[in-house]
């Protein structure tokens, strides 16, 4: 910012026979410094808006027709990143764990914010965000234990 004060106040002391080219000069200076800004904040902050590592994990899940919802409000932010065909149930955080319940091995995505599951639900976190990523979390119900499954023998 102070940068860009500086080279204005040089250019309008450059001898410029004319107003509309200092004018114009001054502009271009303005329009250079705040696209040049604004690229070199998205590189910066791209990351943590990023989606994709969320988009994929939803589209395998969803290629073998596994249940997914989204803990709060959802406004299609997977959709398109993740191609996928169908849209996420929206679960409101009271009534996440009945939505576990009645899913097993089904999945949740949350913003970490809004809703954090108990540790005694014996959830797994499918996908963790990379450091500097907002955190959605998607969580993964247990599997039911098979029917035939016996307790190992004691020795």
């Amino acid at each position: 910012g102070v940068g860009l004060i500086g080279a204005g106040v040089a250019i309008g002391w450059l001898p410029i026979p004319s107003v509309m080219v200092r004018v114009f000069n001054v502009t271009a200076l303005v329009v250079l410094g705040l696209t040049a800004t604004t690229f070199i904040l998205g590189l910066r902050y791209e990351p943590a808006q990023s989606v994709h590592g969320v988009a994929r994990v939803l589209a395998e899940r969803e290629q073998r027709n596994e249940a997914v919802a989204h803990v709060t409000p959802y406004r299609g932010e997977y959709q398109f990143e993740g191609r996928l065909t169908r849209p996420l149930p929206v679960v409101k955080p009271e009534d996440a764990e009945a939505w576990l319940l009645a899913h097993p091995g089904g999945a949740l995505v949350a913003a970490t914010n809004k809703w954090t599951p108990r540790a005694d639900l014996g959830l797994r976190v499918v996908f963790e965000p990379p450091v500097g990523e907002i955190g959605i979390h998607v969580w993964q119900a247990p599997l039911p234990a098979p029917a035939d499954a016996t307790p190992a023998a004691a020795p």
